[in-house]
């Protein structure tokens, strides 16, 4: 029974430091680290304030540039007038 209580006792404290140390990597190397749903929330909330297509596009290419980071970031929008 000792054995048994000792390994518990021990996983658990193992698990605590565990949990300790990766919160020390995230804050220290993904300062940025963000939450998807809270992200569109905000994004979808700004939206509401703006009419022209320069400052959606804009806003939308910050928001991917914060959030994913990628090395480039384009944007492709077909044109309504132009149909087949």
């Amino acid at each position: 029974m000792a054995i048994v209580l000792s390994t518990l006792l021990i996983a658990a404290l193992f698990n605590q430091l565990r949990r300790r140390i990766q919160h020390a990597i995230d804050r220290r190397f993904y300062r940025a680290k963000y939450d998807a749903g809270r992200t569109v929330e905000v994004f979808a909330a700004s939206l509401r304030d703006k009419v022209e297509l320069e400052q959606l596009t804009g806003r939308l290419l910050e928001v991917v540039q914060e959030t994913m980071q990628p090395e480039h970031v384009e944007l492709w929008l077909r044109n309504p007038s132009a149909q087949k």
